[in-house]
């Protein structure tokens, strides 16, 4: 493995953690709409992974099954933090009062503010599947509480992790796996006012620690089809797996 990367949203783009085999940190601030570069520039076949849907729901569906499946993992304190996917017809509408409308009209139910707010991002990185395939193969979908979970020898992080106990919560658990580096100080060292929040960083490099843990053996949801009962979407009208890594 040459390194392990994730990358989370935030507000004025992405922000990626990598973590180097000798558990070197570095993280880089990405600007909106320049994904397509960052990933093109480490040109692996190692997996990076993303805290975004991969593969927007289709119609007809009620939702992804690797949502509803990541959901009952995490259990009822902390499913509401997998946000319900709206379709890609939806996210084209000008407004969020107009999308949530076509979304309804597409699947039966509207879009939740939190997932509007994610609109932007949620077309990049689909537009970004569509025009460069080889990316399908690289780019992994993660879920940041699921990946504290898994951290935690799989105990949910009940904490806010906006506020001070709670991201301290999740440095106690980070540190745990690399205890040679203080993820505080780098933190204070690096941060970005305005660009990047305390909780992204933290969100990113737990995906990277994940990464480095699972030793190249990540597991995902759905683990198969039989997982999935009917009306759930596995897979994208384009043949993207709908999935959901963690270990």
């Amino acid at each position: 493995m040459e390194s392990y990367i994730a990358i989370d949203g935030c507000k004025s783009g992405w922000i990626a953690a990598i973590l180097s085999p000798k558990k070197a940190l570095s993280c880089q601030f990405i600007k909106k709409d320049t994904l397509r570069h960052f990933i093109s520039d480490y040109k692996t076949s190692e997996p990076i992974l993303i805290d975004m849907p991969i593969g927007l729901l289709g119609t007809g569906y009620k939702m992804r099954c690797c949502d509803r499946l990541a959901r009952r993992m995490l259990g009822p304190r902390k499913r509401s933090s997998v946000f319900p996917v709206p379709t890609r017809l939806s996210l084209e509408e000008g407004d969020y009062k107009a999308g949530s409308s076509k979304n309804r009209e597409l699947v039966g139910k509207g879009i939740p503010v939190q997932s509007w707010s994610l609109r932007d991002k949620l077309i990049e990185v689909d537009d970004l599947l569509s025009s460069e395939p080889w990316i399908k193969n690289v780019l992994l979908e993660f879920h940041p509480e699921l990946a504290f979970a898994c951290l935690n020898n799989g105990t949910p992080v009940y904490t806010n992790k906006k506020r001070h106990t709670g991201a301290d919560d999740r440095i106690g658990i980070i540190q745990k796996h690399i205890p040679s580096l203080d993820v505080k100080a780098y933190y204070e060292a690096h941060k970005l006012p305005g660009r990047f929040a305390e909780d992204d960083f933290l969100d990113a490099l737990a995906g990277s620690v994940m990464l480095m843990k699972s030793k190249g053996n990540l597991k995902e949801l759905p683990g198969n089809n039989e997982d999935c009962e009917a009306g759930l979407q596995t897979m994208t009208q384009d043949g993207v797996k709908m999935r959901i890594v963690y270990v």
